[in-house]
């Protein structure tokens, strides 16, 4: 009887291929897909950045613009970094 409710027991706590397949391909293409807008934005501050840096002779002192541009794509990189967990299937 004991094996029996060990074996019951183990079936119930195993998801369902149906749940499996409903839950985990939405998060992950969810996740991908915020990511990459994340990064394609970082990308977009840094080339804004560098035209901007680009259009003032070298030896005057950068533009605040382009420190707050470069500023803005580190954070939203580090933003697309905290979805990586969710991605790779690591707990946080």
């Amino acid at each position: 009887m004991d094996a029996m409710v060990r074996a019951f027991t183990g079936y119930l706590k195993q998801p369902t291929c149906e749940v499996a397949m409903n839950t985990t391909p939405a998060a992950h293409t969810a996740s991908t897909t915020v990511r990459g807008i994340l990064l394609k934005l970082a990308k977009q501050q840094d080339d804004l950045a560098a035209q901007e840096a680009a259009a003032v002779p070298y030896w005057t002192p950068c533009p605040p613009s382009v420190l707050g541009r470069r500023a803005a794509a580190e954070v939203l990189r580090a933003q697309a970094d905290e979805y990586l967990p969710a991605l790779i299937g690591v707990a946080s």
